[in-house]
């Protein structure tokens, strides 16, 4: 027998086994419909950061903004939930290469670099093919 089963047919041994029943299905659907909405909430979350990140590579960001950007997001990203860990890579390197390739290093770009790459590395980590594997299987399509 399921725990919540159990404790639901335990809170009260007046009710008849209908109620009981009935108080069951209302709290496994809302258990369900919760579920389903930390899912959505967190893909969301995680969608609107892709979309900004691609809407910044479109233009030149300066080293210090890139670097707050990815201080600010760099613990609002959920890394179990990135299902195309290419698109995240591309968008972000859209953004640091234009002016990381040109401009002489600087302490700003070192910490920008630095945490692009770790951000780079917690997404390639949460994919379970890269993770068992050790490669990057969204570079061969």
């Amino acid at each position: 027998m399921q725990y919540k089963k159990f404790l639901v047919y335990n809170i009260c041994h007046k009710f008849p086994e209908d109620i009981k029943d009935l108080i069951y299905t209302m709290v496994k659907n809302d258990a369900a419909e919760c579920i389903q909405r930390m899912y959505y909430n967190r893909v969301k979350l995680n969608l609107d950061i892709l979309s900004y990140f691609l809407s910044m590579g479109s233009g030149v960001v300066s080293p210090y903004k890139f670097k707050r950007i990815l201080v600010f997001f760099n613990n609002k990203i959920k890394y179990n939930f990135i299902h195309e860990p290419a698109i995240w890579i591309d968008a972000i390197n859209d953004i640091y290469y234009p002016f990381g390739v040109n401009i002489s290093h600087s302490p700003s770009i070192d910490t920008a670099n630095d945490l692009r790459a770790s951000i780079i590395e917690r997404i390639k980590l949460s994919n379970a093919s890269y993770y068992r594997t050790a490669i990057e299987w969204w570079e061969y399509f």
